[in-house]
């Protein structure tokens, strides 16, 4: 199996005697060897720079990922109360979960969060636990788009 890929570029692992180690294995027993390697915690491959590990294990497109790759983001996890003392106004962190509430309790939502645009310390005691997990949710997966609403 090989992989498409552009031109190798050189990472400095070409004079790395682990990498040349692994090389001088016959193709077959390398990931056995790298996988010892990783078992016995031996720092002999773990210093090969993962392009060039990659290539001597003959892992196909690991340059240019095919379509079954995707790319994944991770954001914290934090409480409304963190969120919303870095972030103005506090109230508009409640349309986060506007299509999860009912209208009514949507809108006693917003008349407990309106006061909180002035606080500096917001709490958000009034949402229930279920609320707060939707929230705290909501928040972490809108963590790099803008928060205000849009028109």
């Amino acid at each position: 199996m090989t992989s498409s890929k552009p031109p190798r570029t050189r990472t400095g692992a070409a004079e790395d005697s682990g990498l040349q180690t692994l090389l001088a294995l016959p193709p077959g027993e390398r990931r056995d060897a790298v996988a010892k390697d990783v078992r016995r915690r031996a720092p002999q491959f773990s210093a090969i720079p993962a392009h060039d590990l990659a290539d001597a294990l003959d892992v196909p497109e690991h340059w240019r990922p095919g379509s079954e790759w995707s790319f994944t983001r991770y954001a914290p996890i934090v409480s409304v109360e963190e969120q919303a003392r870095y972030n103005s106004p506090a109230s508009e962190l409640i349309y986060l979960i506007e299509e999860a509430e009912t209208a009514e309790r949507f809108q006693q939502l917003l008349k407990h969060s309106e006061p909180l645009d002035a606080s500096d310390d917001p709490s958000f005691a009034f949402l229930t636990k279920g609320e707060r997990s939707r929230l705290e949710e909501a928040i972490a997966e809108n963590r790099w788009k803008p928060m205000s609403r849009t028109a």
